[in-house]
């Protein structure tokens, strides 16, 4: 898909964008009209008090945010992860940013971390690639 690394960790959530027209349809309609019966006595007071007027519709940009807003939802709850092959998949001869966190948290498997963190090293030199290592703390 021309060449963007984006997977859906839960792609079957995408299908509920298929309901966005019935949500569209549910949106634009208004309850109707509360009828309204008129008591003499109180005409001079409903003359006092200002008139609200509900509109007939939905406005149409308050009906595309909310259908915006519903889309983002759903492709949130769908999952979508940036670059599915982890930090080595970029390839071509894109530098190497390693962030090694070497704070006293990181010493119960310090020598898992500092093994991930020498592979990646390693294949970023078999592809020639430049490498940036940063420890994380002092």
């Amino acid at each position: 898909m021309f060449g963007v690394p984006l997977t859906f960790a839960a792609p079957l959530a995408l299908a509920a964008l298929v309901a966005l027209p019935a949500l569209w349809i549910l949106l634009r309609v208004t309850p109707p009209r509360p009828q309204r019966i008129h008591f003499p006595p109180l005409a001079l007071m409903a003359d006092l008090l200002p008139k609200r007027e509900t509109p007939a519709r939905t406005p149409p940009w308050l009906l595309i945010l909310r259908m915006l807003a519903a889309a983002c939802l759903i492709l949130a709850v769908a999952g979508p992860v940036w670059n599915p092959g982890g930090i080595g998949a970029a390839s071509g001869r894109n530098p190497l940013l390693l962030i090694l966190d070497n704070g006293v948290v990181a010493a119960h498997d310090w020598r898992d971390r500092l093994r991930a963190a020498t592979d990646e090293i390693e294949a970023a030199a078999r592809d020639g690639r430049p490498v940036a290592l940063v420890a994380s703390a002092e």
